[in-house]
Formats: structure tokens, C-alpha cells, sequence
């Protein structure tokens, strides 16, 4: 799928532009003359930052020795700070960049990449370039599973948030919810976690929740349409009401 989009910049010499987007592109930022976007400052890496542009993600690699690359979304809340060496893959979207040499801001950028395009009609089953399959949701498979978890995170998230419940117990609560409390806690639904994360190209970090990280992954994805979320939300429902007691059911704020 090509991707359009578009890389606007600024440096701290004033030199700004814009440079077009699409699918498979690497830009490469830094002092190297060899670079996409050179920055003649000693204090900038020869290779400080590169982006690559995949068909449902953009990855942005921090390559600076002194310094660090904050990625922050539209709302200006940051997403992650990278020194040199790490690796940010998120979701297509509007997204700010710094790059910052020592303590001096050397650039400031948006990447700016439309959301994968989703169906609004599609026949049961069939599958549109960047969604899922709303039965391999429903029923998973030991391949699919994370897509579950994936969409139970967001649910999790959103009951979290209007509830008493932090994201990873209402999480917990669904799983057992939904798999009759044979799913087992703690270490599997870590596992599952990260395997999620790491389908859907985000990078967890120590100390962060890892629940509210892929919800917010799923939700940016696309990969369902707001219908198809309701179908697995109501299939919780009625399996909450055979597996939890009521109590619990209050607590996720299924009824």
C-alpha cells in the first residue's frame, strides 16, 4: 500500500523544508553529507536519526551520540524519548519530532502520514489491506490470539478510565471473563502483551503500562471499525455474565 504523506522540518540555522512520504522511503538526518536532510553542526551525529515508512507503521531509529530524539504525538504529549540505539515503531498519524544535541535543540519536525484506509463495507471474512478478521478475533487461534488481547486492552483501557479498576486488572478481569478464568495470570499475560505490542510495532518500556501503550496502538491502527469493536465488546459482555459474578461485572462496567 503507498502511503503519502509528508516530513516538514526546522533547524536551529533556520534552514526548514518539506520532503514528500511515501511507502518504503528512509530518510536518513544527520551530518553526513551522504544524509537525506544534512545538518552541518559538529555537535550532530553523521547519522543522527533515521525514519523508514512501512505500509502501516513509521519507525524512527535514534542514532545520536550526545543527545536524544523525543517523538510526541499531535497533542504534544511525548511518546518516547530515544537515546542512541533505540527504536520507535508506531502507528501511522501526525507525530513531532525533536532532536536534541547536548542540551541544544538542533531540529524540530513533523511527520505527517495518513492512518491506514479501512472498509466501511466489507463481506463476512474478507480481509482489506490493514484490518483484521472480526472472526479471528471473535475466535482466536494460537496465532491470532494477540489480536484479542490487543482489542480487550483497549476495552480494558476505556473501563480503566471511567472506572475504579487500573488497566491491567480490568484486563486481567476480561481475560478471565472471556477465557472462564483458564487463561493463566501474571507471566502469560506478559507474554501476551508483548507479543502484541511487538505485532503491532511498539516497543514497551520499563516502567511504563503496557495496557494503555496497546490500546493506544490498537486504536490508531484502524485494523477494526468501530462495529466490529462493539461485536467483540458485547461478546465479553455475554461471557462476563456466564463467568464473572456480578461484582466483577460492575467493575468493567458491563452491567
Amino acid at each position: 500500500m503507498v502511503v503519502d504523506g509528508c516530513f516538514l522540518y526546522r533547524s536551529d540555522a533556520d534552514q526548514d523544508g518539506a520532503l514528500d512520504l511515501t511507502s518504503g522511503r528512509r530518510v536518513a538526518i544527520g551530518r553526513s553529507g551522504s544524509s537525506t536532510l544534512v545538518l552541518d553542526r559538529d555537535d550532530v551525529s553523521r547519522t543522527a536519526v533515521v525514519i523508514e515508512v512501512g505500509g502501516q507503521q513509521v519507525t524512527f531509529h535514534c542514532h545520536q551520540s550526545f543527545g536524544s530524539l523525543t517523538v510526541s504525538r499531535d497533542d504534544g504529549s511525548p511518546a518516547a524519548t530515544l537515546r542512541a540505539g533505540e527504536t520507535l515503531a508506531v502507528a501511522h498519524g501526525t507525530w513531532e519530532l525533536t532532536l536534541r544535541a547536548g542540551r541544544r535543540i538542533a531540529l524540530v519536525a513533523t511527520v505527517d502520514l495518513a492512518r491506514p484506509h479501512v472498509s466501511a463495507t466489507r463481506s463476512p471474512g474478507a480481509l482489506t489491506i490493514g484490518s483484521w478478521r472480526i472472526r479471528d478475533v471473535l475466535r482466536p487461534t494460537e496465532k491470532t490470539e494477540w489480536q484479542l488481547i490487543a482489542v480487550l486492552a483497549a476495552l480494558a483501557d476505556s473501563a480503566a478510565r471511567s472506572g475504579t479498576l487500573r488497566p491491567r486488572q480490568s484486563l486481567q478481569l476480561m481475560v478471565d471473563a472471556w477465557f472462564d478464568h483458564q487463561f493463566a495470570p501474571g507471566g502469560a499475560l506478559t507474554n501476551r502483551l508483548d507479543a502484541a505490542l511487538l505485532e503491532l510495532g511498539v516497543r514497551g518500556r520499563p516502567g511504563v503500562d503496557k495496557v494503555p501503550l496497546l490500546a493506544e496502538a490498537f486504536r490508531n491502527s484502524g485494523v477494526l471499525s468501530d462495529a466490529e469493536i462493539g461485536q467483540v465488546r458485547a461478546e465479553l459482555a455475554r461471557r462476563a455474565d456466564r463467568n464473572l459474578p456480578a461484582a466483577g461485572r460492575r467493575l468493567l462496567l458491563l452491567g
